[in-house]
């Protein structure tokens, strides 16, 4: 069995891995066009007409940050946003378009 290690192109296929929380429209919104915060938007679907994360990738744990101080910079981050404090968890998403 052959393991391919390193990124692998493929255009039909959109994958991603965020601790954050489902936003609305609006919300998502204001977070797109903030040029300040580390947050990013996600979509849930190829369509974009489904549910709408916010989040900050695994992949940017900071070399000094545990897991909880990374989760709370999150929570903390999307609060900004909402103005009140969210349920955060981690969302994993896949779709294969095509």
């Amino acid at each position: 069995m052959k393991t391919r290690i390193g990124f692998v192109s493929n255009s039909s296929t959109t994958s991603f891995c965020i601790y954050g929380a489902e936003v609305s429209a609006a919300i998502a919104d204001k977070i797109e066009s903030d040029e300040t915060t580390d947050l990013t938007v996600e979509y849930g679907d190829p369509n974009c007409d489904g549910e709408m994360y916010a989040g900050i990738s695994w992949a940017k744990v900071k070399d000094d940050e545990t897991g909880l101080q990374f989760k709370t910079r999150v929570e903390e981050e999307i609060k900004k946003f909402v103005g009140k404090t969210v349920k955060c968890r981690t969302i994993e998403e896949a779709y294969r378009d095509g």
